[in-house]
């Protein structure tokens, strides 16, 4: 579901990068048979509660695909190794 890619460009600060790109063979949540996925992220550690994201809700499918990318600047004291992405 996720790529991740972390940005040195001298231009830019450190982001981590993810692209969420689709599902596949979700499971059925309504009684018609279909789900309205979508996908939460947060990046751990998160002490003020401010890294939450998601994606666009697609409506009744088991198969949603959404080709949406997100970033989160990464602080400079911050070691990549204690970072983690939650997806829900």
């Amino acid at each position: 579901v996720c790529v991740c890619v972390l940005s040195t460009h001298a231009r830019h600060p450190p982001a981590l990068t993810p692209q969420i790109v689709q599902a596949k063979d979700l499971l059925p949540m309504d009684i018609g048979g279909l789900a309205d996925p979508y996908v939460k992220m947060v990046l751990r550690p998160d002490p003020n509660k401010t890294s939450k994201k998601k994606t666009m809700v697609r409506m009744r499918t088991l198969a949603p695909v959404w080709k949406e990318a997100f970033s989160w600047p990464v602080p400079a004291a911050a070691n990549m190794q204690d970072l983690r992405l939650e997806l829900t």
